[in-house]
């Protein structure tokens, strides 16, 4: 009868881990697009401006392609 409860306490504890992982890894994954996002934006700051139009350009355009084609 022991045996039964700590298996339903052991489940009930799993459960609540894998959530609590599932939140810190999406948290983890927001931080880390945030930190890329900032260092593109710094990396492209410090570029010569004959250099920023065509780069930014080109993101431009990456990024209004992938937004038509909904990401396929």
């Amino acid at each position: 009868m022991f045996k039964f409860f700590d298996f339903i306490v052991t489940l009930i504890g799993s459960i609540v881990n894998f959530v609590i992982s599932t939140i810190e890894m999406l948290v983890q994954v927001i931080i880390y697009i945030t930190k890329g996002i900032a260092y593109l934006i710094l990396g492209i700051a410090y570029l010569p401006p004959f250099a920023k139009v065509p780069l930014i350009a080109i993101i431009s355009y990456i990024a209004i392609i992938t937004l038509l084609n909904k990401g396929e």
